[in-house]
């Protein structure tokens, strides 16, 4: 069966080896989704390499795989009635109102890389991760970049946060993490170079 890293390379993505190496994790997280019907949303297509990769991995006839970019005009015409592609950004509230009846297995965020955007985007797109699901937020080099970081925290320390608070409030080792926690939907996180990996609480 054809890798996820060999579909990569056909396609010319970024994701692949020869450039970020994210498809080696990716595979790891989603090879057990691989003939199922799911959702994914990409945020940042540029010329729609990714979608076509993933249309091509995910090979369910009832999969759905959506992506949105500011500039869609560069991504080019994917021959694949289960893809589609909108004009919206990550970090506007009213593309996930308008997503309102619909969740998602995984969501990438590779779009502006922004720290504002990318917490926004976390903020407003994490309640429609199906429970089980990822949200992953590529290109993570980018945090300290000076001109992306518009926000409070760069992204590194607010993810940082994140990994913090989800443990609670520092309960004694025989205590349990109570539901009123601040992450308590969050049940994994974890890094990889370039990237942060996020699974929602079943």
């Amino acid at each position: 069966m054809t890798s996820l890293d060999q579909i990569a390379l056909t396609t010319n993505t970024d994701k692949g080896p020869k450039a970020h190496d994210y498809c080696r994790t990716y595979e790891e997280l989603f090879s057990w989704h691989r003939h199922r019907a799911i959702r994914l949303l990409e945020m940042g297509v540029l010329g729609g390499d990714s979608l076509v990769m993933w249309s091509k991995y995910f090979d369910h006839p009832d999969t759905r795989i959506i992506g949105i970019d500011i500039e869609t005009h560069r991504c080019q015409k994917i021959d694949d009635p289960r893809v589609g592609v909108s004009e919206d950004s990550q970090a506007d509230e009213g593309f996930w109102k308008r997503c309102d009846d619909l969740s998602f297995d995984i969501c990438i965020d590779d779009g502006g890389h922004f720290a504002s955007q990318q917490i926004a985007a976390f903020k407003f797109g994490w309640p429609k991760v199906r429970p089980g699901g990822y949200w992953i937020i590529e290109d993570l080099h980018t945090f300290a970049s000076p001109q992306h970081c518009d926000a409070q925290l760069n992204l590194m320390q607010w993810l940082t946060s994140i990994c913090i608070e989800m443990q609670g409030q520092g309960a004694d080792g025989s205590g349990r993490v109570e539901a009123t926690d601040t992450w308590v939907t969050v049940d994994t996180i974890m890094f990889r170079k370039g990237l942060c990996i996020i699974r929602k609480a079943r």
